[in-house]
């Protein structure tokens, strides 16, 4: 594999040279892809469709992807049921590469005791392409592997190598003070591979890994030796992916695969913390012992109750509302007059942000999914947040203060899920968010749509916001679509387009001018899946909602998506169904998150 040193510091690197690198990882030559015993690669020898040298390609076929390498639905999602069935299949999973975050973290904990590694690989990181830049559901489910990925694979790659020895200190930080002597200490070398490789590979190297590793250091100074292992083994697919390919058949099949341990290991660590094992589970893994349900239930246990596991939760709820998407507030006239003395700005938005983590906190350690929509607790810690709301300050520590009864109650009447960039709201958005994302009910245009239907009804000094978009759908051809949920973003009106609670509507022109006053109405009828019902306004619609198992079979989807990095298939529902148990009324979050990782479908793999 000494071939592959000639392109370092190059500034391109082709899709074919990790496809290469696959191949010699994996069996060499590209022929038939082994496990690290010599076995076949899945249930037909080979990686094949699933994971193939294609796969490190752009649009690979094994991360279950499209031509673009975005991960797709193998059916309608929302047709797959809670109806478990424990006799029946698991569903196909996908090959997926590591996040973005999960890489950083994977780095960090590789270099963990050589100082300023990770700053020296900032440049090159930062030139990854963002994992959701395509707005799918999470931005983990993007499964893309494009030529700016590999590019910056190897920049990662080349940087953190050669800043890895570069200085005997750091060398031997990484491989020990025997790795400094004048001529290359085989032993020394070894022993390096065995032990930086199974931290990249996130299991032992197989004989055959290790032999084929050493002959790097064939002919070259010792520091261009470990450089040179050092650049592989941050190439591998081992390390750049989930390669889940060396358990053993269940129940006699080939195409359903048991995780080993160090599999299991890395697959439960990543779930819960997004970082690789740490040296308690790889020692389980080690032992073979986290395969005896004790000792995993207990492993889950310790790892759940970690504060990187209540991280991972606040950052699966983040992604979810769209926390992270926020493109500024408006300079104009208008927005000027409309803002008044409240302070839009940036820190504006991350206080409410903040809320929401608070909040979501707050309810994952000891409540449920309904008391996240229904909540009447403020979490604003700002005084600028908490003067919107109209309550004192939380000082982060004692019972959170109660909203004003009549104005908010749960997770969309705060100020992150309202505002907006401009000075005025667009129910249309807030409604379609709710269907969409709180219900998981498709929203989609008619293909057949007239043009200008999706702009915004222009401004009328004699209307208020609710008039004008009502009046731009009620035809008929448009009245069918939005009764299903332009009432909840009507209802919602409440507010204004910083969060702030109304029972007037200011009229403002474009140039900044006020010039009239309307009342609001927050009266509708909505249509949710248990009936049509008379929602007086956002703190009704809040129970509503609530009450709605459509909302908790909602939650359930989304976690298994943000768990599963993949749509829901047949062959998932007993795992919706298991989530859907547990976040119920008599549930609570926090064992709902816990159990996608006590799931037998957690612990296999199927093969197609």
């Amino acid at each position: 594999m000494k071939h592959i040193d000639v392109a370092i510091g190059r500034s391109r690197w082709p899709a074919l040279g990790l496809c290469l690198l696959w191949a010699a990882c994996s069996g060499g030559g590209g022929g038939e892809a082994k496990r690290a015993d010599g076995s076949p690669l899945g249930p037909e020898g080979a990686l094949g469709a699933q994971a193939g040298a294609g796969a490190l390609a752009p649009g690979g076929a094994g991360s279950g992807a499209s031509g673009d390498g975005l991960l797709e639905p193998a059916a309608d999602p929302y047709s797959v049921s809670f109806e478990c069935d424990q006799g029946a299949d698991p569903s196909t999973a996908p090959l997926t590469r590591l996040t973005v975050l999960q890489y950083e973290n994977t780095l960090a904990a590789l270099f963990a005791d050589v100082p300023g590694a990770m700053d020296a690989a900032r440049g090159p990181l930062d030139q990854l392409p963002i994992d959701g830049e395509d707005d799918e559901s999470f931005s983990d489910m993007d499964g893309r592997i494009s030529q700016r990925h590999i590019d910056g694979y190897v920049n990662v790659a080349d940087a953190l190598a050669g800043y890895g020895v570069a200085d005997p200190g750091r060398l031997s930080a990484l491989a020990g003070d025997c790795s400094s002597a004048p001529s290359l200490d085989t032993g020394c070398f070894t022993s390096f591979i065995r032990d930086f490789g199974r931290l990249a590979y996130r299991r032992p190297l197989s004989d055959a890994e290790v032999s084929r590793l050493e002959e790097l250091g064939n002919g070259v100074e010792p520091q261009e030796a470990y450089r040179s292992v050092l650049f592989t083994l941050l190439l591998s697919p081992e390390m750049l992916y989930h390669l889940e390919v060396m358990g053993d058949a269940s129940g006699g099949r080939e195409d359903l695969l048991t995780l080993s341990a160090h599999e299991l290991a890395a697959r439960l660590s990543y779930h819960l913390w997004q970082q690789p094992p740490d040296a308690e589970l790889r020692a389980a893994a080690d032992d073979g012992s986290l395969l005896t349900e004790a000792v995993y239930q207990a492993q889950v246990e310790r790892l759940h109750a970690d504060p990187r596991a209540l991280e991972a939760a606040v950052r699966f709820f983040g992604q979810w509302y769209r926390l992270q998407i926020f493109g500024g507030f408006a300079t104009t006239p208008a927005f000027e007059t409309f803002a008044g003395n409240t302070s839009a700005d940036a820190q504006l938005y991350d206080d409410a942000a903040q809320e929401i983590e608070a909040l979501v906190t707050y309810h994952v350690e000891q409540g449920n999914y309904r008391d996240l929509l229904d909540s009447p607790l403020s979490f604003a810690r700002s005084p600028e947040l908490a003067a919107l709301y109209g309550v004192a300050p939380w000082d982060g520590q004692s019972q959170p203060p109660a909203l004003p009864a009549d104005e908010r109650s749960g997770l969309l009447t705060r100020a992150a899920m309202l505002i907006s960039s401009n000075h005025t709201t667009n129910p249309f958005k807030r409604g379609a968010f709710i269907q969409r994302e709180i219900l998981c009910t498709p929203v989609s245009p008619p293909a057949d749509l007239p043009p200008g239907s999706l702009t915004p009804p222009p401004f009328d000094p004699n209307a208020s916001t609710r008039e004008r978009f009502e009046a731009k759908v009620e035809s008929p051809t448009c009245a069918g679509c939005h009764s299903t949920f332009t009432p909840f973003g009507m209802a919602l009106e409440a507010y204004d387009g910083l969060g702030r609670y109304r029972s007037e509507e200011r009229l403002i022109d474009e140039a900044g001018d006020e010039v009239a006053s309307v009342p609001i109405d927050t009266r509708v009828t909505a249509l949710l899946p248990e009936g049509s019902l008379e929602i007086a306004g956002p703190v009704e619609l809040s129970a509503a909602l609530a009450d709605s198992e459509k909302s908790n079979e909602c939650f359930a989807r989304q976690y298994f998506r943000y768990s599963f990095r993949r749509f829901e298939q047949p062959g998932d529902e007993c795992v919706l169904a298991s989530l859907l148990e547990r976040v119920g009324p008599t549930g609570s979050l926090r064992e709902a998150l816990r159990q996608v990782a006590l799931d037998p479908a957690f612990q296999r793999r199927l093969w197609r």
